[in-house]
């Protein structure tokens, strides 16, 4: 038998490692590590800022949220149509069969025909004075700049023809007056 040659086992060969090279590789790694690492601080420090920014705009939300209540509350409140009482005096009422009740009747019906003011006078004070006109009332808003009804309703007393708050509301309102919640709550009225 022929003897042949069998193969070796491969010899292996060392890589010559180059110190420079992987000196060079870890200073590269090192250095993008630490600037992902300065992003992320970065990116940290901007998150908790949004975070405070953000409770800051909730608050100021809910804060905003609560006044535009608060107005459409005062807008409801002052749509709503105003009582009267004469329902409720002719239900509690029996019907008058005397001939002075009928007269009073009469006379106030003709009264109203003629354009007179019947029934209220400004003596029990729940008339409005005939002074008091939108003119009178712009004219007070326009020297006060801004004010409530109770301040216009002041202005005109002290001039001579005393009225109330509440007459001040609807002669504002008709008079083309601009109407505003103030900071205290109470509608504030203006000329623009």
């Amino acid at each position: 038998m022929a003897r042949g040659r069998q193969p070796s086992a491969p010899t292996r060969r060392r890589r010559a490692v180059n110190v420079e090279t992987m000196r060079s590789a870890g200073d590269d790694f090192l250095s993008r590590f630490g600037l992902l690492v300065d992003e992320v601080v970065s990116l940290r420090e901007a998150l908790a800022e949004a975070r405070e920014e953000n409770l800051q705009l909730r608050a100021e939300l809910a804060e905003e949220i609560d006044l535009f209540r608060a107005a459409r509350a005062l807008v409801v409140q002052a749509e709503r149509p105003a009582r009267t009482r004469r329902p409720a005096a002719r239900a509690a009422k029996p019907a008058a069969t005397t001939g002075t009740a009928r007269r009073t009747r009469t006379r106030a019906a003709a009264a109203r025909t003629r354009g007179v003011r019947a029934g209220r006078t400004s003596t029990n004070g729940r008339a409005t004075p005939d002074a008091v006109t939108g003119d009178v009332v712009r004219a007070v808003i326009g020297k006060l700049g801004s004010a409530t009804a109770g301040q216009i309703a002041a202005q005109i007393s002290a001039a001579g023809t005393p009225v109330s708050g509440r007459a001040i509301r609807h002669i504002a309102k008709g008079a083309g007056a601009v109407m505003r919640p103030g900071e205290d709550g109470r509608m504030v009225y203006s000329l623009s």
